[in-house]
């Protein structure tokens, strides 16, 4: 190929004129290796271009799924904070209320229906004109 367009191009190769094109030929080397090592840095560049946006998506996720983990323990502190409340409620009013003798499902349906009762319980009865 190299060959091909030096000698379309006018370069013979005759006795004083062989260092010359040898020279040529090697800067003609010279210069396909340097275009193949350059599209090598292209695709090393895409490459690395395509992590670097793998790792922001990576990032990005993880950042809401800790967000939706703060979420998470979040509401949970507050429907535990809750129960307690609706515990000291229960206890104030003279009602036992003890999560031990409950078992999973019973908890967990007190956990998801505590600030229900909470409001239900503090709600002022204004019509009745007395407070729960």
């Amino acid at each position: 190929m190299v060959w091909a367009f030096m000698l379309r191009s006018g370069l013979h190769i005759t006795g004083s004129e062989h260092m010359s094109s040898a020279l040529g030929f090697k800067t003609w080397i010279w210069l396909l290796k340097l275009r193949a090592s350059s599209f090598r840095l292209r695709d090393l560049g895409f490459r690395l271009r395509a992590l670097t946006f793998s790792l922001r998506n990576l990032c990005f996720g993880l950042g809401v799924f800790g967000i939706r983990l703060w979420l998470s323990a979040f509401v949970l502190l507050a429907w535990t904070f809750e129960l307690k409340l609706l515990s000291f409620e229960f206890q104030a009013s003279g009602l036992e209320f003890c999560i031990s003798d409950c078992n999973y499902q019973a908890l967990v349906f007190g956990l998801s229906t505590a600030g229900f009762w909470h409001r239900l319980l503090s709600f002022k009865f204004w019509v009745l004109g007395f407070e729960l």
